[in-house]
């Protein structure tokens, strides 16, 4: 498990499709440049001092702490990327300061498809 430190969040991007809706294929190269402008992904960890609060309701007075598991939009070009081998596959993190964390949504909000479910802990 990765364990950030301070104020760092660890955010799992989502992927990139291999093939387009048009059904053009995308090579790995291309998509490896595409993966590091996604701005969505799943929290994975937070930091003991990262301070990432979100709003249940209009008014943004009701907060609630961000866990893992919940889905993030972040800063596009922000933080660092890390590739760990987990049994058979690589999974990609990204790992990122808490003030990156622009806002926090749920997949039936997103007019974009995802392909990542959220990760519950």
């Amino acid at each position: 498990m990765i364990r950030p430190e301070g104020t760092k969040v660890v955010v799992i991007p989502d992927q990139t499709e291999e093939i387009t809706k048009g059904g053009i294929y995308v090579p790995d190269t291309v998509r490896e440049n595409q993966q590091q402008a996604v701005t969505r992904g799943t929290l994975y960890a937070l930091g003991p001092l990262a301070d990432v609060y979100f709003s249940d309701d209009e008014d943004g007075i009701e907060k609630h702490k961000a866990k893992p598991g919940d889905r993030v939009m972040y800063v596009k070009y922000a933080g660092a990327n890390l590739k760990r081998r987990e049994g058979n596959k690589y999974v990609e993190y990204r790992i990122l300061q808490d003030q990156d964390i622009v806002c926090f949504y749920t997949d039936e909000e997103s007019d974009m498809p995802d392909t990542r479910k959220p990760m519950v802990k």
